[in-house]
């Protein structure tokens, strides 16, 4: 049936647990439509209460940011239900462009490989998508409810990771500054998938988990370099830093990286790369406005 575009696959936000999409996305995913995850709140909303639903710990506001950021990466439809003059509207910002465009990825996120591992699987809750545009391809990996740290295995990456070295940040990393070093100044830190991957995610806050803080999620992202050593991390600003819905084409070259983006007429953006820097990165980060035609050029170099 052409006209169903996606499923909702969660439960009602109201009764809670309306995370739990990893599994139940691969359905939808594999027969070709988006799946969906349904209504949620970005606050508290005042503790409000809602006849017939009990409160419930992803309620709180410290699940918020995991619900914004699963509705996204769902691919299908975003509903925020929040009371008039309750959204956070810095957090709903992280999902779309000036004029509400949701900045999506490639692919409906879905758990990974190793949750149906029978033992060595990960103890919590690590689903996983990507973008790829161009020569450019990113990993995304939302990690929640971990009782330990989890080291990647190669088969958690799809598509299939072929680079022997790669860069990655959580979203609450510090920020990536223009000429700094990469690593030194915590923008991004070095892994490398020789045997299998060396890095992972880490152990979730676990503390007073009745107020949901086991469900703060973890955004990591995870770039290879592409031609010249080069890495373009994109819109670090959002969630999905390198979004098909902003970037229609990426290209390296031995010099550097050109990067055609979409957007507002004068929206501003600030785009991120790394240069190979002697054995290190140097931070190359371009403040552009989109012009009346909607598409800006950029060139790293």
């Amino acid at each position: 049936m052409p006209a169903v575009t996606n499923f909702r696959v969660s439960f009602d936000f109201c009764y809670g647990g309306s995370f739990n999409i990893g599994v139940s996305s691969l359905l939808v995913w594999a027969l070709g439509a988006s799946p969906s995850k349904d209504t949620l709140w970005s606050t508290t909303n005042n503790h409000t209460a809602i006849p017939g639903c009990s409160w419930t710990p992803d309620h709180e506001a410290v699940a918020s940011e995991l619900h914004v950021v699963l509705a996204l990466m769902s691919n299908g439809p975003v509903g925020i239900s929040d009371a008039i003059g309750m959204s956070n509207a810095s957090l709903l910002k992280r999902i779309i462009t000036k004029d509400g465009t949701l900045l999506k990825p490639s692919k409906p996120i879905t758990a990974i490989d190793s949750m149906f591992k029978s033992a060595a699987k990960p103890e919590g809750q690590i689903y996983a998508t990507y973008s790829t545009i161009g020569d450019a391809t990113v990993w995304y990996f939302v990690s929640f409810q971990m009782q330990k740290s989890y080291t990647f295995d190669r088969s958690d990456f799809y598509p299939t990771m072929k680079s022997k070295s790669v860069v990655y940040r959580t979203f609450t990393d510090k920020p990536c500054i223009d000429g700094a070093d990469a690593f030194k100044s915590g923008c991004v830190t070095m892994g490398s998938t020789s045997g299998p991957p060396g890095f992972g995610v880490r152990k979730s806050n676990l503390a007073n988990t009745t107020a949901g803080t086991d469900l703060a999620p973890d955004i990591t992202s995870v770039w290879t370099p592409c031609g010249g050593g080069w890495v373009y991390l994109g819109e670090l600003s959002k969630y999905v830093s390198v979004s098909p819905i902003r970037f229609t084409s990426i290209t390296c070259t031995t010099q550097g990286i050109l990067v055609t983006a979409v957007g507002v007429p004068h929206e501003n953006l600030t785009l991120t790369a790394l240069r190979p820097n002697a054995g290190s990165y140097q931070v190359s980060a371009k403040e552009v406005v989109v012009p009346p035609a909607g598409q800006v050029v950029v060139r790293f170099q």
